[in-house]
């Protein structure tokens, strides 16, 4: 031990003699002058007893004090000067009282009670965790081989702390946490040699979910329709997850992976997407499924009558398909107002002005409300018997008479000729008067007038042999049709039995005279061709045959040998629309068709004796 310390002891030790005897000297003073004064003994100096007391009283503060700092200097902690001394008690190096050997006094134990330094850093902050990372030391006694820390946390607006656990490890991940919220953090480490537990605090506020609103966050792809559903692709640039759910933004949400498609949406379904950490979500995006796109459709008309129009609308909608009601409204002309509206694409218009052109308007919608307006067209027949319902049903016609068909030679009160249907295809329908056609109502040929026998009015072929000059552009006319594929190349235009069938079949000159208001052109007889259809169609148990050779037209009847002319009809089958009975006009019905007997004769329809009429 050092003199220096040695005289430090000494001092030490003089001051507490010197405490000790004060002590004892006051107890005796306090003892004696209170005895005095309860006897009474000193009765006049009670005032210099008070004042006595006081300072006793100062005394005992003073003694207080020192044993105060007495028990400090046990201790070791004392930093206060020794009265009436120079140097600091510390007990730095002396461990007994008056004397430099343990042989004195009690000893002072030397203890650690500082704790160890806790020092805690953020390691990494997401939405939803915090890590942290925790340092320990201790100055005094030094830190233990291996350290507990124990880990809390608590929103930084709570009181109390919740415990997450315990470990040997330096380094914790807070989970599950909410994001854009502030934490405060508490780990306590235990701990150093002497068994402190030292406290670490930290401050940190997590961060918060990508908002689906921010660009490239999440994007919906163009949506693609079938059969009246659509399908979205979703995406994100981020590393968040998706979810999303149907026409609403709250309640429980469905977790779809990066680029998977949301199939089955119909018009007016609403997609809400965001993103999510799994435990928390950022802001929500929105796509709207809507078809914009109208239907498409036409109109066919199927049929047509002198006071109705039927229709056919062909319809189809890509995207969210027809509406299930009202999906298509029929109007006419410019009516605001609609005929029917119903789900069928069928409809007639009925009541409706004959010969009448009408506009046929549909609007056509779908499913969105989308409407297409699509328009046709149509003409009403005149009433009677149009040549297209004839052709369709040609037997209950033929022989038909009619009264809106005739010759304006007829349009007269003294008119006396019946006119029945001969024959029709889907252009016109053909006529034969119940009489004969006579010279009267034959067109002039040229530049002379129709040859009448004076006394039996029949038309004689040999003036329009001489005057018809039509044949000259006989291959630009209607009668090309009938003669090309029959006469042969070598016979000219010239040829009268060429201009016979050329006049017969001029439209030109038999329109005018014709009340043509039914029929797109009128014709001054019948070929063989219709002769034998018209015929076969009212006799279907019959046999006739017509046919051409070089020269032309020939036909076989009833099963014989051919002919250049129809004669013989068998009585039984006597019909005036094919054998006449009054020849006083007409001998012959005339055919527009050259005949095979000669080249300047027609082909003929005429009655002999089987008609039970004189042979001509």
């Amino acid at each position: 031990m050092s003199l220096k310390n040695k005289n430090k002891k000494q001092k030490g030790i003089t001051l507490i003699a010197l405490i000790i005897t004060i002590v004892i000297l006051l107890i005796l003073a306090t003892i004696t002058i209170d005895v005095a004064i309860d006897g009474k003994l000193f009765d006049t100096a009670k005032d210099a007893v008070d004042k006595t007391n006081d300072r006793v009283s100062q005394e005992q503060e003073i003694i207080d004090e020192i044993m105060n700092e007495w028990d400090k200097i046990e201790e070791g902690t004392s930093s206060n000067t020794n009265p009436g001394g120079e140097n600091n008690i510390t007990g730095e190096d002396n461990n007994t009282i008056g004397g430099e050997n343990n042989n004195t006094g009690g000893g002072i134990e030397i203890t650690d009670n500082t704790p160890p330094i806790v020092n805690v850093t953020i390691g990494e902050t997401t939405t939803n965790s915090i890590t942290v990372n925790v340092t320990a030391q201790d100055n005094e006694t030094g830190m233990i081989a291996q350290p507990q820390y124990t880990y809390y946390i608590k929103e930084s607006s709570s009181s109390a702390y919740q415990q997450k656990t315990t470990s040997a490890t330096s380094s914790y991940t807070y989970t599950g946490l909410t994001q854009g919220t502030t934490y405060d953090i508490k780990v306590e480490v235990n701990g150093d040699e002497a068994g402190n537990i030292g406290t670490g605090t930290i401050q940190e506020t997590t961060g918060r979910v990508t908002s689906a609103l921010e660009e490239g966050a999440i994007t919906f792809s163009n949506k693609t329709w079938s059969g009246g559903q659509a399908s979205v692709t979703i995406n994100t640039n981020t590393s968040y997850k998706i979810e999303y759910q149907l026409n609403r933004a709250s309640g429980s949400w469905i977790e779809i992976q990066n680029g998977e498609t949301i199939s089955n949406l119909t018009h007016g379904t609403t997609i809400y997407a965001r993103l999510t950490d799994g435990n928390n979500a950022g802001q929500y995006t929105s796509m709207d499924i809507q078809d914009l796109t109208p239907p498409t459709g036409t109109i066919t008309i199927n049929e047509i009558t002198a006071e109705s129009i039927k229709v056919t609308v062909t319809a189809q909608d890509n995207e969210s398909g027809l509406a299930t009601s009202g999906t298509y409204a029929y109007y006419l002309n410019a009516e605001n107002t609609a005929k029917a509206a119903s789900t069928s694409n069928t409809y007639t218009y009925q009541n409706l002005a004959q010969n009448t052109q009408y506009t046929i308007k549909v609007v056509i919608k779908d499913a969105a409300g989308n409407e297409k307006e699509v328009t046709q067209t149509a003409t009403t027949e005149k009433k009677g018997d149009t040549a297209a319902v004839v052709a369709q049903n040609p037997t209950a016609y033929y022989g038909k008479e009619v009264e809106n068909y005739g010759v304006i030679y007829d349009d007269t009160a003294e008119a006396t000729n019946k006119w029945r249907i001969f024959y029709a295809d889907e252009n016109n329908i053909y006529l034969i008067a119940d009489d004969y056609i006579h010279a009267d109502y034959a067109p002039d040929s040229g530049s002379y007038e129709i040859y009448v026998n004076s006394t039996s009015y029949r038309l004689s072929m040999n003036n329009v042999y001489e005057n018809y000059t039509g044949a000259a552009s006989i291959e630009s006319t209607f009668a090309n049709k009938w003669l090309s594929a029959y006469y042969p190349s070598n016979k000219t235009n010239t040829n009268t039995n060429i201009k016979a069938v050329a006049y017969m079949l001029d439209t030109k000159i038999w329109n005018p005279i014709y009340k043509n208001e039914y029929a797109e052109y009128a014709i001054g007889g019948p070929t063989l061709e219709m002769y034998c259809a018209s015929y076969k169609d009212t006799h279907p148990s019959k046999y006739i045959e017509c046919t051409a050779n070089s020269t032309g037209y020939q036909v076989r009847w009833n099963g014989g040998s051919y002919a250049n002319s129809i004669s013989g009809v068998p009585k039984d089958e006597y019909n005036s629309i094919y054998i006449k009975s009054d020849t006083s006009k007409a001998r012959t019905m005339w055919l527009a068709s050259p005949s095979a007997y000669d080249a300047n004769d027609l082909m003929g329809a005429h009655c002999n004796r089987q008609c039970g009429l004189p042979q001509l």
